[in-house]
C-alpha cells in the first residue's frame, strides 16, 4: 500500500513573505538564507540574544517568500516576537497552511505534490502556489505545507510517531514551548546538520554561537539513548549522569531518546526515575 500524507497535530508554519523576506530572515535564522532556492530548503534555527534556541525550524521555499515548519505551540509566541523586528521591511508575518508528512518509501511522491519533479537527496525542495515540499534528513520522508485536497489523510498518530523516531534518528531535534530558550545551538547539534552557518553575517545570538564554536567550548550535546519506558516529556532532567531531555518518540515497548549530557560523561545515564538509558542502535530497535 502506498504511503499517504497526513496532517500534523504537532507541527506548523509560519509564513514569510514580502520583497525583503529574504534579507529579513537572514538577519534573523542562524542558518545561511542565501543558500535556499526553489529547489533546496534548509534547516535553521531562531535564538535569543544570549544564544538560546527559541525555535527550531525547518525552511521551505514558498512563491512569495518562505515557510518556517517549527513545533506548533511555538507559532504565536515566535510570530509576535519576530514581527518586532520588522521595523520597516517589505515583509508580512502570518500563520501559513496546514503542515503534513508524505512517509519515506512513497514512490508517487511526485504525483502527490502535483507533479513537482522531487529528488530523494536531503533538503530537496519544491514549491508551487498550492504547496511547499521539503525532503527531510534520514527516512521520515516529505515534509509538506500547503493544499492537498483529497490526496490528503487526516491526523495518523502512530505516523507522526514513527516521524518522530525518525526525525531523531537523523539527528533532527525539536524545540517545544517547555524548552524554549534552554539550549544553545550547539547543544542541540544545528552545527553538526546544517542549521547554522559561520561565515553569515550578524542574527540575534550570534556572537554567543560564533564564540562557543570558534573557542571549542561547547560541554553538552546531543545523543541518542534508549529507554525501556513511555517518553520522557521534552525538558525532564536526567537522575544518574546529569542531562536534559530535548525530544522522545515510541519505539516498541520502549523508546529512542535524545537528550542533551556532557560531551565527557562515561555515563551511565537514567531518567528521573531510574530507568537506565542504553546507547542507541538503530539496528537494535
Amino acid at each position: 500500500m502506498t504511503p499517504r500524507p497526513f496532517s500534523f497535530d504537532s507541527l506548523r508554519a509560519l509564513s514569510v513573505s514580502g520583497p525583503d523576506a529574504r534579507a529579513f530572515l537572514q538577519n534573523q535564522l542562524s542558518s545561511d538564507l542565501d543558500e535556499v532556492t526553489a529547489a533546496r530548503g534548509q534547516l535553521s534555527g531562531w535564538h535569543d540574544p544570549k544564544g538560546r534556541v527559541l525555535a527550531f525550524l525547518r525552511v521551505l521555499p514558498a512563491p512569495e517568500g518562505f515557510l518556517l515548519v517549527m513545533h506548533a505551540g511555538l507559532l504565536e509566541t515566535v510570530q509576535q516576537r519576530m514581527r518586532l523586528f520588522v521595523l520597516r521591511a517589505r515583509v508580512e508575518l502570518r500563520p501559513g497552511p496546514a503542515v503534513h508528512g508524505l512517509p519515506d518509501g512513497a514512490g508517487a511522491a511526485a504525483g502527490v505534490v502535483g507533479g513537482l519533479a522531487l529528488e530523494r537527496t536531503p533538503l530537496a525542495a519544491g514549491c508551487s502556489e498550492q504547496l511547499s515540499v521539503l525532503r527531510l534528513p534520514g527516512h521520515a520522508g516529505w515534509l509538506l505545507a500547503g493544499a492537498l485536497g483529497a490526496a490528503g489523510d487526516g491526523p495518523d498518530a502512530a505516523a507522526e510517531s514513527a516521524w518522530a523516531r525518525a526525525e531523531i534518528e537523523a539527528g533532527l531535534p525539536e524545540v517545544y514551548p517547555a524548552t524554549s530558550g534552554q539550549f544553545v545551538a550547539q547543544m542541540l547539534n544545528l552545527d553538526r546538520i546544517g542549521g547554522v552557518s559561520f561565515t553569515k553575517g550578524c542574527y540575534p545570538g550570534q556572537e554567543i554561537v560564533a564564540r562557543a564554536h570558534h573557542l571549542g567550548r561547547v560541554k553538552r550535546r546531543a545523543r541518542l539513548f534508549r529507554a525501556e519506558t513511555a517518553p520522557p516529556a521534552p525538558g525532564a532532567s536526567l537522575a544518574e549522569g546529569g542531562g536534559t531531555v530535548v525530544r522522545a518518540a515510541p519505539v516498541g515497548d520502549g523508546c529512542v531518546v535524545m537528550a542533551v549530557v556532557a560531551e565527557d560523561a562515561p555515563g551511565p545515564f537514567a531518567l528521573a526515575d531510574g530507568v537506565a538509558l542504553t546507547p542507541w542502535a538503530a539496528e537494535s530497535a
